[in-house]
């Protein structure tokens, strides 16, 4: 996954890759994602720090590469405090 803004908090799009960690192909679920849903990046050692963006406008599939998806910020907890 990656942002198109170092600030993670002030990315418009999200480019996330169709194959997870594990190897497995993820292309299916990533096409489910839909204009008004919300999408949450969490740390992936600490999931009490996390990001909750709104999808806003037409997700992008690249078949067998990567999913395209605009955002905007919703909130954000930075520590789990």
């Amino acid at each position: 996954m990656r942002f198109d803004n170092a600030t993670q908090t002030s990315a418009t799009f999200i480019y996330v890759d169709h194959i997870n960690d594990l190897g497995v192909d993820i292309d299916a679920i990533l096409s489910l994602v839909k204009q008004y849903d919300n999408v949450i990046v969490q740390d992936k050692a600490d999931s009490n720090i996390y990001i909750t963006f709104q999808v806003t406008g037409a997700v992008t599939v690249v078949s067998n590469s990567y999913i395209k998806i605009p955002v905007n910020r919703v909130a954000d907890i930075v520590t789990g405090k």
